[in-house]
């Protein structure tokens, strides 16, 4: 919606149901439903004026890094517990879910842009350990001396649930992730600029097991933890579990029982909006 600057140019173009939105440089496409504009401040190019933060645990302001209508928009960034915003010119509370939101209202309704960080809070768990953006299919080359078969085991897991993510290779090259034979299992995430690289090894026997949730970390997904880890300081940028907000693959609370359910499914919807 327009700024508060150019507020009344809006208002006639969506009372006459014209084309565009009053902006300068128009951005939209089709004909606004004539109605009239019933909220103060629509954008948020001079100020957030009108909009408050439901709990004391979210933050509201002002930026223009992302911005896609006009020169500013607000970023929400939860810091814990409920997510909830309030308007009022709606008086009422926009909740809002980690791809969708809906408005709570009356019999009119405002508009806005949300943008939400990959690996800020305010879109729910925090599930990358740092900023990165997968570019999909990812190819991994099995390299030598390495228990071939536990590692496509865990490819045809990923295929199943999630197919498109993960693809392996015959070869290894530029851009290809691979898994090499050490004495240790651990993952080299892509983040700092670094190419993803895996570490492999039996794992005391249980490579099978864990090697699925390896693959997480190569899309920089982070490892949450118990309160009782030993040598926490080994893991980049870990979570806590158990936790309210997640319980999946990446969880060292989760069971293989509690692997590709819904929690997973927020974090892989999560990763390919971005």
């Amino acid at each position: 919606m327009a700024s508060p600057a150019s507020h009344s140019g809006q208002h006639n173009y969506i009372v006459a149901g014209l084309q565009g939105h009053g902006l300068s440089n128009d951005g939209s496409t089709g004909i606004w439903p004539a109605a009239t504009n019933l909220c103060t401040n629509g954008g948020f190019e001079t100020n957030t004026t009108g909009w408050a933060a439901a709990v004391g645990t979210e933050t509201l302001t002002r930026q223009s890094t992302t911005c896609k209508f006009g020169s500013d928009e607000m970023e929400h960034e939860r810091l814990a517990g409920p997510r909830a915003l309030t308007f009022g010119c709606l008086g009422g509370i926009i909740f809002w879910g980690l791809l969708l939101f809906g408005i709570a209202s009356g019999a009119f309704a405002a508009t806005y842009r949300l943008f939400i960080p990959a690996v800020a809070h305010g879109g729910g768990p925090q599930y990358q350990a740092c900023a990165y953006t997968p570019r999909l299919p990812i190819a991994l080359h099995i390299g030598p001396g390495v228990d071939a078969q536990a590692w496509r085991w865990a490819l045809d897991d990923w295929q199943r649930h999630y197919p498109g993510t993960f693809v392996e290779s015959p070869t290894s090259g530029a851009g290809i992730v691979e898994i090499v034979a050490d004495t240790a299992l651990w993952v080299d995430m892509p983040c700092e600029g670094r190419e993803a690289r895996i570490h492999s090894n039996s794992h005391g026997g249980s490579l099978a097991y864990w090697a699925p949730h390896e693959l997480g970390h190569v899309l920089a997904l982070r490892d949450l933890i118990r309160a009782d880890t030993a040598n926490p300081e080994k893991y980049i940028n870990p979570g806590r579990c158990p936790s309210a907000d997640y319980n999946g693959i990446m969880s060292y609370c989760a069971s293989i029982l509690d692997w590709w359910g819904a929690d997973d499914d927020r974090m892989i919807r999560a990763i390919a909006a971005q």
